[in-house]
């Protein structure tokens, strides 16, 4: 999720019935978190609408989950150098670390994270110019 100049990861645990706030760089600003916060609640309601709709799922008798519903929790996480502007890059990593979620806190970032995530955003399968930018850098 994005605010101001700033990212922040949002997962909406449906099974423990909690959005999980992520942030690299909280806020000592109350109501700065706060406006994080309504935020993801704006989401979660507009997720609630969508998986209310019964097209959404594959059992016609499911009882869609009350996302709208579900609070904030903030995880305990590392922190990114205040003067640094990684938060982008620290989204990237917990949504690459998802098989770990029951820790979410990560290794701080740096110029091999940053090229690491960099290289799987580039060279991944679901981005269809890969194989042309990997023709391209053996070329050149």
């Amino acid at each position: 999720m994005h605010i101001g100049s700033h990212w922040y990861l949002m997962i909406v645990d449906i099974w423990e019935k909690k959005l999980i706030y992520l942030d690299s760089l909280k806020s000592d600003d109350v109501e700065e978190t706060d406006r994080r916060k309504k935020q993801m609640k704006d989401v979660a309601k507009y997720l609630g609408m969508l998986v209310r709709t019964r097209s959404f799922w594959k059992n016609k008798d499911a009882h869609p989950p009350l996302i709208s519903e579900f609070d904030p929790e903030e995880a305990i996480t590392g922190q990114q150098d205040p003067g640094s502007m990684d938060c982008g890059v620290w989204v990237c990593q917990w949504m690459l670390s998802r098989h770990k979620w029951l820790d979410y806190d990560i290794e701080p970032i740096d110029a091999s994270t940053r090229m690491r995530i960099a290289m799987q955003l580039v060279s991944g399968s679901y981005n269809s110019l890969a194989k042309t930018i990997t023709e391209k850098a053996v070329k050149f």
